[in-house]
């Protein structure tokens, strides 16, 4: 990345902070309270080594729980006075005390995928087009507000867009090690959402055109073999239950995926109202 696209994604980085972060802490969603307390499984279960039990949705919502176990764990060194599996639970018992800080994770993980949005789109559509659609982004109401909770919808959207973007960079500066960087993408939005494997059509599709653009078909299909091992690379070396449980997580995301009627549904929604 040149030092002007640095400093343009920096800034990008701040506006969506600035648009983010305030009153993360005033209110609750029926959702957030299945991934903080999927984020304290976590966490307890990378504490007890019990690595299986880092499965806790199909979703699988890994990137925003890392970033969530963080916190907690960094919460709990403040808290000398109690043991790590007591502070994960008074939080998962005190919801409105932990959603604010909770909700750093996303709003800090959306923002970082910006600075890569840009320098993956500059090059593309030209200087003035990808400051317009990333500044567009940064501030797009409904972006934001999914960014704003725990929830990995609005990640999911930035890596995918990153992913398809960094793929797309082939057609015009064809580099493998481009194609590897799109594979560290397609992998983290696989951990975040599953939906995301909507990304493989479209990556088959770039390659695609690119074979009838120069006839190359044995760097595309290195292109798409590097990025799809490097996606899996990712997948399994960011999920603990993946080192230790590969068939029966893969396994129980195929089975959540169809048993999911009642999530949220027996949930109690909590309004906080904020002190103005």
């Amino acid at each position: 990345m040149r030092s002007s696209d640095f400093r343009l994604g920096f800034v990008f980085f701040i506006i969506s902070l600035a648009v983010k972060l305030p009153y993360l802490g005033t209110f609750l969603t029926i959702d957030e309270r299945r991934w903080i307390h999927g984020a304290g499984q976590f966490l307890l279960a990378l504490r007890s080594g019990d690595l299986a039990e880092t499965y806790w949705h199909f979703h699988p919502g890994i990137t925003i729980t890392w970033g969530e176990a963080v916190i907690l764990w960094l919460q709990s060194l403040w808290a000398a006075n109690a043991t790590l599996e007591e502070f994960v639970n008074f939080q998962m018992d005190n919801l409105s005390l932990s959603v604010g800080a909770m909700r750093l994770s996303g709003v800090l993980l959306t923002s970082l995928a910006l600075p890569f949005i840009y320098a993956f789109a500059r090059p593309l559509l030209g200087k003035w087009p990808a400051i317009l659609g990333v500044g567009l982004l940064a501030v797009n109401p409904f972006w934001v507000a999914h960014s704003r909770i725990v929830n990995g919808d609005a990640l999911a959207g930035a890596l995918m867009i990153a992913s398809f973007l960094s793929f797309a960079l082939l057609l015009t500066k064809p580099e493998q090690k481009i194609a590897i960087i799109s594979g560290v993408f397609v992998g983290l939005s696989f951990l975040t959402k599953m939906p995301s494997q909507l990304l493989i059509p479209c990556i088959l599709l770039l390659a695609i055109i690119g074979y009838f653009n120069d006839r190359d078909w044995r760097f595309w299909l290195k292109a798409l073999v590097l990025c799809g091992l490097t996606s899996a690379i990712v997948f399994i070396v960011l999920w603990p239950a993946m080192w230790v449980a590969p068939i029966k997580t893969l396994t129980l995301i195929f089975e959540d995926t169809f048993d999911v009627g009642d999530v949220g549904g027996k949930d109690k929604v909590d309004f906080l109202w904020a002190r103005l």
